[in-house]
């Protein structure tokens, strides 16, 4: 015990020697505390959001003063269509709109259930849900508020209890329609495709033996493929965070070791063998080494061809499907 005590007290003197050492150990943590502290928050402020206020009442205006009050909520315009909230969501001045439709302070005059719309801006995600969060809990609340001076005022005169009344938000996210999604990212994978081949031609010296034409065209394929497991994969997804987690843990990673990229096809189990043929990857390393190697064709290159191009369809008819759903 004594040696243990006489090598930390000379670790600690060697320590304090070092002014830079002692003072990178003593203010790293605080420093990474602060940061974290601050940086690491989900809390949105001041979503920037428009109304169209179809109604122009008293009860509209109170409505809106309440989400301008909000710390979480800043106004950048009030319109009196739905339709002009368009060009806010479109070009991001605007993350969120709130439509207050015709007839509202009639309908909560009378203690009718009301129905208000919000639409958002899907772009962001977490950004989006989190905001979604706190407009619906102010309406709720704004909602809970009414009832109780309804039912206090009903008191004070006597009367029975008041017709039951609310506030009901229906939520609308949008998202850019599927093409504008895709088209990007084909656009970049075509660009990487092109500068791959030709470092690989180029600076490698690799002979590519068949046609340029036909790899690019089934490139391109395989791309749509890709593309459509990565659209269908954000739309089963409720965050970035979990897309990439379900991307890599059940797509990715199986891929990278069931294609026959690491590990032949062969050597594998036959139960493994089957699953393989779901993998898109499998499809195309076939094709790269057929075109590049021995100069294949379509003619021989067609059942891969055939493969993706399913896949890619049915990859793209889920997301398709799945976005809908959830648009509408």
């Amino acid at each position: 015990m004594r040696r243990v005590g006489f090598l930390i007290w000379k670790e600690l003197i060697e320590l304090k020697e070092d002014p830079r050492l002692f003072g990178i150990v003593i203010a790293a943590p605080i420093l990474q505390l602060l940061v974290l502290g601050y940086a690491a928050t989900t809390d949105v402020r001041h979503v920037p959001v428009v109304v169209a206020d179809a109604d122009r009442s008293t009860a509209s205006r109170d409505l809106i003063a309440r989400f301008a009050a909000s710390p979480n909520f800043t106004i950048v315009g009030v319109v009196t269509s739905p339709h002009e909230v368009d060009p806010y969501l479109e070009r991001s001045t605007a993350w969120m709109a709130l439509a207050i439709p015709p007839g509202y302070g009639e309908t909560l005059a009378r203690a009718r259930p009301q129905a208000l719309q919000i639409l958002a801006d899907g772009s962001d995600a977490n950004s989006t849900t989190i905001a979604l969060g706190y407009a619906t809990n102010l309406i709720a609340a704004y909602g809970e508020e009414m009832a109780a001076r309804r039912l206090a005022a009903a008191s004070l005169a006597g009367e029975g209890s008041p017709t039951p009344g609310g506030l009901e938000p229906r939520v609308r996210v949008w998202f850019n329609p599927i093409v504008g999604k895709l088209l990007p990212y084909a656009l970049v994978g075509m660009i990487d495709v092109c500068l791959v081949l030709a470092i690989v031609v180029l600076w490698f010296a690799v002979p590519l033996r068949g046609s340029v034409l036909l790899l690019f065209a089934l490139t391109s394929v395989y791309l749509l493929s890709t593309l459509g497991l990565g659209l269908f994969v954000s739309t089963i997804s409720a965050t970035q965070q979990q897309a990439m987690m379900t991307s890599t843990f059940f797509f990715l990673t199986p891929m990278i070791y069931l294609s026959g990229f690491i590990f032949p096809i062969e050597n594998m189990p036959a139960a493994i063998q089957l699953i393989t043929y779901l993998i898109p990857l499998r499809y195309f390393l076939v094709i790269l080494r057929s075109i590049f190697l021995k100069g294949a064709g379509l003619e021989v290159l067609w059942p891969q061809a055939l493969a993706l191009t399913t896949w890619g369809v049915v990859m793209l008819g889920l997301a398709i499907a799945r976005s809908t759903k959830r648009v509408t």
